[in-house]
């Protein structure tokens, strides 16, 4: 099943840090593995699965900021 989100429950979600389901707004959701792609470099991703609705999505992340290790 394909569907879309608003563009206002999609802003939600992100602004949440992905706290919830998108759809059904279910706390319990499965995420797998961070992946990347060396030719998209400062973007990961990661598949999510909702286990109450059983809807799939994929989160990615860009690259903000870098902290300095100051102890190394």
């Amino acid at each position: 099943m394909t569907e879309t989100l608003t563009d206002q429950a999609r802003a939600e979600y992100v602004k949440s840090g992905g706290a919830y389901c998108p759809f059904c707004q279910a706390l319990t959701l499965l995420s797998g593995p961070l992946e990347y792609d060396s030719c998209d470099v400062g973007l990961v991703w990661r598949g999510v699965t909702c286990l109450a609705c059983k809807r799939k999505w994929v989160d990615q992340y860009k690259l903000a900021d870098i902290l300095i290790d100051e102890e190394a």
